[in-house]
């Protein structure tokens, strides 16, 4: 609840500039897979624009969790989608 309700006034008031954390229907950024909800960096604006920071340095480890993470986001829709086939 904590993410939304910070993800909504990210939204409404704007991060000022700073990059924070927010859940985003992924397009391929960062190698992630396309069409999975994902923690990305962004940057708000006012009026509920927002960017996803895109080039930032990855360490091999973050890369590791990230793709970790990004598998079990998959396997968790692929789930979810077979219970409704």
């Amino acid at each position: 609840m904590g993410a939304f309700v910070f993800g909504f006034f990210c939204r409404l008031l704007g991060s000022n500039g700073r990059i924070v954390s927010m859940a985003v229907r992924s397009e391929g950024e960062y190698d992630i897979p396309k069409g999975i909800w994902y923690s990305f960096p962004v940057q708000c604006s006012r009026g509920g624009e927002f960017t996803i920071v895109q080039g930032l340095d990855v360490s091999d480890f973050s890369r590791a969790r990230m793709d970790a993470t990004a598998k079990e986001l998959t396997e968790e829709r692929e789930a979810a989608l077979s219970l409704y086939q």
